[in-house]
């Protein structure tokens, strides 16, 4: 396990948070703490990032800012019962999720697992759950798009700024999420992901003296009006070089951008990321594993599919063709990095536990 020693008030603190199949990022800055999306302990169902705050003692008074970067389901699990918990924090969410089209789509899919007697809820729902809430606060949410800051300390020297939706990226995404209103005589019950990922909300923190790279799931597909291809090409972007990169869409190839690595990060940072298990090829892949480590000073990821996997033999083994067998949610990993904020020479420091491991 981690330590249960909290940050000091001049460290900088982040610590991702990930199953085989979720993500949340946490992070201390100045005394002050943000959650940015979420996943639960597969184990008792809490959110990660309650379980991790509560572990270090942090009051919930704390936190100041609990953010959406989108609304898959891998990275939204239980961020309502996260917000509800931090009810002095601020809530952001991907601009491009505040057009009337989305609305509609909220409206006509929320509770449809309900409606279908389904034991498992939708990303709609815990965004809508949240938005309810917000209203009936008297609470506003504040929308993340391109260069828009959506957090500073106390002390004005630390700040989390947004590099995405763009402009190009919100028109596209308003489109797509008309296109996920069911027809008269369909009978889907939930909202699809779309895909490409056109409303990722990937973001820049610089705090004291150092810079740090998220990178969500924001995908590059070729555009130069969207995805990296639209922050790499902004000169309005903030133009410090990040010293540790939270890994886009858990090292995909559709992340991939060679600016990226030559624009926004410096030369061999700190690379973290979380694994995607739910799919036919799960992310990151072993040429992508690969790649991200010779580039990187160290890597880690926050829990091993293939750690995790087993043969199996026998009658069982002949019907999958003795092929391995993943755990579809393995136990959580935690990977935890800590630097001094105003120590230009200070390194990071990095611990892990769970089923984290060291590429």
């Amino acid at each position: 396990m981690l330590s249960k020693i909290g940050p000091s008030t001049d460290q900088l603190e982040i610590t991702l948070i990930g199953p085989g199949y979720g993500e949340c990022v946490v992070i201390h800055c100045e005394g002050e703490w943000i959650v940015i999306d979420s996943c639960r302990d597969a184990r008792n169902k809490r959110p990660g990032a309650c379980e991790y705050l509560t572990s270090i003692n942090v009051d919930a008074s704390a936190v100041k800012l609990v953010a959406c970067t989108h609304w898959h389901d891998d990275h939204i699990g239980g961020l309502s019962e996260v917000f509800q918990t931090y009810k002095n924090a601020a809530f952001c969410l991907s601009g491009a999720l505040k057009s009337a089209e989305f609305a509609k789509v909220a409206e006509i899919f929320r509770d449809w697992h309900l409606k279908q007697q389904l034991p498992i809820s939708s990303g709609m729902d815990e965004l809508t759950d949240i938005l309810t809430s917000i209203r009936e606060s008297g609470r506003r949410p504040s929308f993340a798009i391109a260069n828009r800051q959506i957090w500073q300390s106390p002390s004005g020297a630390s700040r989390l700024v947004a590099l995405s939706p763009s402009d190009e990226t919100t028109m596209q995404a308003n489109a797509q999420f008309a296109t996920l209103v069911p027809g008269l005589w369909t009978d889907q019950r939930r909202a699809r992901d779309a895909s490409p990922n056109h409303i990722a909300v990937a973001m820049h923190l610089v705090c004291g003296v150092h810079t740090v790279l998220l990178g969500s799931d924001l995908e590059e597909h070729g555009n130069p009006h969207t995805g990296w291809s639209a922050v790499v090409a902004d000169s309005a972007r903030p133009q410090s070089k990040a010293s540790l990169y939270k890994v886009a869409h858990h090292g995909s190839e559709t992340a991939e951008h060679p600016r990226i690595w030559a624009d926004l990060l410096k030369d061999k940072p700190i690379t973290v990321m979380s694994p995607f298990s739910k799919a036919l090829n799960p992310l990151p892949t072993a040429e992508q594993r690969a790649v991200i480590k010779t580039r990187s000073a160290r890597s880690f990821v926050s829990a091993d599919l293939e750690a995790r996997s087993i043969k199996r033999r026998g009658p069982l083994g002949r019907i999958v063709g003795q092929r391995n067998l993943r755990l579809a949610q393995p136990n959580l990993g935690w990977v935890r990095a800590r630097t001094l904020a105003a120590d230009p020479t200070a390194v990071w420091e990095v611990e892990y536990a769970g089923d984290a491991v060291e590429l």
